[in-house]
């Protein structure tokens, strides 16, 4: 029955790419219903700047914080707080960053730049790179924006 052998053969090797595809198509659906892949996510401001290794400055106000995970993790953070301790509060949470950030001119009032892996203070589970703009929205008041993300 060399009829019946061949069709079994055949039906063999069209089964392979069959099954490749499923498990494609299984794949791509199960990644898409998954939201820490595709949506940020609400987290406490604590716990954010927690991963950005700093904290939460003292009378700090109106804080949202999100984290979104893919390969790499990136948490923004706003918030409002005193603006006269704003200077104080970054070179004590993010020791070793610069203000020398050209591409944040104009658009804030301060800027500060940490990047851990340059400097060599880049530890696992936590964030490598830390950036903070800051918009001082009157006499008494800053509003704080940080991106704190790995690589």
């Amino acid at each position: 029955m060399p009829g019946r052998t061949n069709f079994r053969i055949l039906m063999a090797i069209l089964a392979l790419p069959l099954v490749f595809v499923g498990w494609l198509v299984w794949s791509f659906v199960a990644w898409l219903q998954n939201p820490t892949l595709s949506e940020k996510q609400k987290v406490s401001c604590a716990e954010a700047l927690d991963y950005a290794g700093g904290g939460l400055p003292e009378g700090a106000t109106d804080g949202h914080c999100d984290v979104e995970v893919r390969p790499d993790t990136t948490c923004t953070v706003t918030f409002r707080m005193p603006r006269a301790d704003v200077q104080k509060w970054l070179t004590s949470s993010f020791p070793g960053g610069s203000t020398d950030v050209p591409a944040c001119e104009g658009r804030h009032d301060l800027c500060w730049y940490l990047d851990r892996t340059a400097i060599g203070t880049a530890e696992p589970g936590s964030a490598y790179v830390v950036e903070v703009g800051v918009v001082y929205e009157d006499g008494n008041t800053a509003l704080v924006h940080l991106t704190a993300y790995d690589l």
